[in-house]
């Protein structure tokens, strides 16, 4: 769907269905659109090598030079006509992280590794072994990366442009059963000596959750069913501590919606 929303001439009437390869049998078309795991990628490497434009998610997993992964698709990179790399977790902890992509992208500009660490990781031998664990030249690396290969969104940049403000609203629901739950078992401890702090503490409090959960399912299911019939394209993410109140709603709400 995304691809068809963004890319509507790589779907043209002409052009061959997406293909998505979720296991290592599944062998790669010669044209159109594939998706595939690392792993299926990684296999198929010799396939992959005809494609004019790879496309790598979550890039950052190739960040190191010695791993089977990185061996296997960095150079597809460099030999792809088109190479682009999306990620949205930061992978320079230290710049030495940012060579093995930085270089596949961009080989001439980057260069070698070995000078790389030397002006940009502070490399030095130390008892004998080489360390390039450091950090040294760090604007020069940064002017490099951003105005020659790197463009980089923040999160508030991005979001703005595909969804709506973000609306936070807590709304109290009315469960006597509930409640009466919660009576019961404050009346108990303060019956033993104990306050309702102390309740807190009580390795009953786990069983009054567990006890007053699905007795709130009902009311919830009430409020989804609501919003969901108001805007038939809506969709609701839910999260619950337990299993047995997400087993509930589930029951609640699988006659009328899908899920």
């Amino acid at each position: 769907d995304e691809i068809r929303k963004w890319v509507p001439r790589a779907l043209g009437s002409n052009a061959p269905p997406v293909q998505v390869c979720e296991t290592l049998r599944e062998q790669p078309e010669r044209d159109g659109v594939v998706i595939m795991s690392f792993d299926c990628a990684t296999h198929w490497t010799d396939e992959l090598a005809r494609f004019r434009v790879i496309i790598v998610d979550e890039c950052h997993a190739l960040k190191t030079h010695t791993s089977q992964r990185s061996k296997a698709l960095l150079p597809l990179l460099k030999k792809a006509p088109r190479a682009i790399c999306l990620s949205g977790t930061p992978i320079i902890s230290r710049p030495a992280e940012a060579h093995a992509l930085a270089h596949a992208l961009r080989p001439r500009i980057i260069g070698a590794k070995r000078p790389f660490e030397e002006r940009y990781c502070a490399a030095h031998q130390r008892f004998g072994r080489w360390e390039a664990r450091g950090c040294s030249n760090s604007k020069e690396l940064a002017a490099i990366l951003s105005h020659t290969m790197m463009l980089c969104r923040r999160k508030d940049q991005v979001v703005q442009q595909l969804l709506p403000p973000k609306v936070r609203e807590v709304q109290w629901v009315d469960v006597p059963a509930a409640a009466h739950i919660w009576e019961h078992h404050t009346l108990k401890a303060s019956t033993n000596h104990s306050s309702h702090t102390s309740l807190a503490n009580n390795a009953d409090l786990n069983a009054v959750y567990t006890e007053s959960g699905p007795l709130k399912a009902s009311v919830v299911a009430e409020r989804v069913d609501a919003l969901l019939r108001a805007s038939q394209q809506a969709k609701v993410l839910i999260f619950a501590h337990h299993r047995l109140v997400l087993d509930e709603l589930q029951r609640l709400l699988a006659p009328d919606w899908e899920y």
